[in-house]
């Protein structure tokens, strides 16, 4: 699911020093939406936590070539964690309330949008007053970002002029095996 040259150690270990002074690293066209899994989403709908379609995935292959992708990037050993497809439509939103009862509280989260268009508002990730990444949604993007016990995520609110386009979001979490 990597495209080349990003499924190469050589070149991840390149891109380890901007990865050290932000925490978070953006690889446009690092992986082929063409490849996302085809499996059976289930509706999620919690007017507090957020409106959006999911499945758990349980592709050993798959969850091992991401986690080899992010330690080979950040340098660290990385433990096994969770595998999740999300699809946002119109209307969809998923907020801080629903990242806080699921997330990963330290480690390394890794997303690839497989979206087949440009069509959607950007993940928003804060750490705190003032400490807000924002992760663009275009196809083939892999954002690789720190999570800490105090960095929440959310899914900005996928408004009317989205119309029959979704985004595919795939999101791996590794904890830190130190």
């Amino acid at each position: 699911m990597i495209r080349a040259p990003f499924d190469r150690p050589e070149v991840l270990a390149k891109l380890r020093p901007a990865w050290s002074a932000a925490r978070s690293l953006l690889l446009p066209g690092a992986c082929d939406p063409s490849a996302r899994p085809r499996v059976e989403l289930r509706d999620f709908d919690l007017a507090h936590r957020g409106r959006y379609a999911f499945a758990d995935l349980y592709d050993h292959a798959l969850h091992a070539e991401l986690r080899d992708f992010a330690a080979a990037l950040t340098g660290a050993r990385l433990l096994d964690g969770s595998l999740r497809l999300f699809r946002f439509r119109r209307g969809s939103y998923a907020l801080f309330y629903d990242d806080a009862k699921s997330r990963l509280t330290a480690g390394v989260e890794v997303t690839l949008d497989l979206s087949e268009d440009l069509c959607g508002p950007p993940a928003i990730y804060a750490s705190g007053p003032g400490q807000r990444l924002e992760i663009p949604q275009a196809p083939g993007l892999v954002a690789v970002v720190e999570r800490s016990p105090s960095t929440f995520r959310y899914d900005r609110y996928f408004p009317a002029e989205v119309g029959e386009g979704e985004v595919l979001r795939l999101r791996a979490a590794f904890h830190y095996a130190d």
